[in-house]
Parts: structure tokens; sequence; C-alpha cells
């Protein structure tokens, strides 16, 4: 299985939630990131240091700065 996105590493106390925060400024996709790794991530409420995961770059916030 291949993975889909540009990997993170996951650094100690990160949650899907921090990541989501810093990759998309908002703690509401970490679902995203979830649904992206579910082969590698069984808890989304577990994940460990070390480890890499993966998200796809957001290119919606780039579209949507361009409609002001």
């Amino acid at each position: 299985h291949s993975n889909n996105g540009t990997p993170y590493l996951i650094q100690s106390g990160d949650t899907l939630g921090t990541i989501s925060n810093d990759k998309y400024g908002t703690v509401k996709r970490w679902k995203d990131i979830y649904e992206n790794n579910k082969v590698l991530i069984k808890d989304p409420n577990l994940i460990f240091a070390g480890f890499s995961l993966y998200y796809v770059a957001d290119d919606r916030s780039v579209a949507s700065s361009d409609d002001f």
C-alpha cells in the first residue's frame, strides 16, 4: 500500500488535532489525516513519536484566498 501525501514525523506530545492545526490551520481536519493514514493508525487517539504519517498539502486554502 502506498501512502498519499507528505510525510510528517510525529513529535512527542503531538495529537492528530495538533498536527491538523499545524498543517491546515484548524484542529477540525484531524479526521482527514486519520482517513489518509488508516493503514498506519489503529486508534486515532494513540499516535507515537518517531513514526511518520502522511498529510495532503491543502490546496483549498490557496484557492480560497483568490476569491477575495
